[in-house]
């Protein structure tokens, strides 16, 4: 695809080790992508087969395109369920099931995929606010409830402003009586201070240096990613997905309210500690 941006998936793979070591696959909260963990192979309760999946993603404009060829490996059929689920910073535009001849037809209903066959389905996804909120991961169109899943060739960008839209600029604003600074050690955190007259729930964090992240220890019971009372301070730690571009002095960390605004939080020193 012409002025698409693709890096192969190998090149993360260090990253990714750490990744999954602080993911919570299917939390609904913001710590997290609430998507199928698509590198995950854990066993669902009464699995009968092995489905074995090839995952391509281009990304051409605001427009993410993934691409997923699914076979059973071992085992009888199997059903495929289409899944609607997104991550931060996306929506789904649609989803097709594509034949060998190429041709596509619209993905809405429950299929078979039996051994002797194999399954393409092509979904495309909408970047909603790149650069502020980066999908710290990539979603599946399709479930595998009664089967185990792994993959076997990932080929996808990094989880970088710098990978995803090079040129957009950002759109988030800073919030009165809010400043941060960063702890020394890890995981990275941000204390942050708020002196407004009310709590201030930050519900997600979209980047941190450009960089999509994940929060390490949510706030609100797991529900939120922070939150801080007036003239009192709150730990926001959080772990980066991808390592930074090459010579990355973006000190800014993105935090999307509650109420859905997106703040820009610049911390003195932060990119020193994202991209160590």
């Amino acid at each position: 695809m012409i002025g698409s941006v693709v890096l192969v998936g190998v090149l993360i793979a260090g990253a990714l080790t750490w990744w999954l070591a602080v993911r919570s696959p299917g939390s609904d909260g913001p710590s997290t992508a609430t998507t199928p963990d698509a590198f995950s192979s854990a066993t669902p309760r009464g699995a009968a087969s092995t489905v074995e999946s090839e995952r391509v993603v281009t990304v051409d404009g605001n427009v993410v395109t993934i691409e997923e060829t699914s076979a059973v490996s071992a085992g009888g059929a199997t059903k495929v369920m289409p899944s609607r689920a997104t991550s931060t910073g996306l929506s789904l535009i649609g989803a097709s099931v594509v034949t060998a001849q190429g041709l596509s037809q619209s993905l809405d209903a429950p299929i078979e995929l039996t051994p002797a066959g194999s399954l393409t389905v092509r979904a495309r996804y909408r970047l909603t606010d790149c650069p502020d909120l980066l999908p710290p991961q990539w979603p599946s169109p399709t479930e595998f409830p009664n089967a185990i899943r792994t993959y076997t060739r990932i080929n996808e960008p990094l989880h970088t402003a710098y990978a995803l839209c090079p040129d957009k600029r950002s759109r988030a604003k800073p919030l009165d009586n809010l400043s941060g600074s960063v702890d020394a050690g890890l995981p990275v955190t941000v204390r942050l201070e708020w002196t407004g007259s009310s709590p201030l729930t930050i519900d997600t964090v979209g980047s941190a240096s450009g960089v999509a992240v994940v929060v390490v220890e949510p706030g609100c019971g797991g529900s939120c990613a922070a939150q801080v009372s007036p003239g009192e301070t709150a730990m926001l730690s959080v772990q980066p997905i991808d390592p930074c571009p090459p010579a990355n002095t973006n000190d800014v960390v993105t935090l999307k309210r509650a109420d859905g605004d997106v703040i820009a939080l610049t911390v003195k020193g932060l990119h020193r500690a994202i991209c160590r």
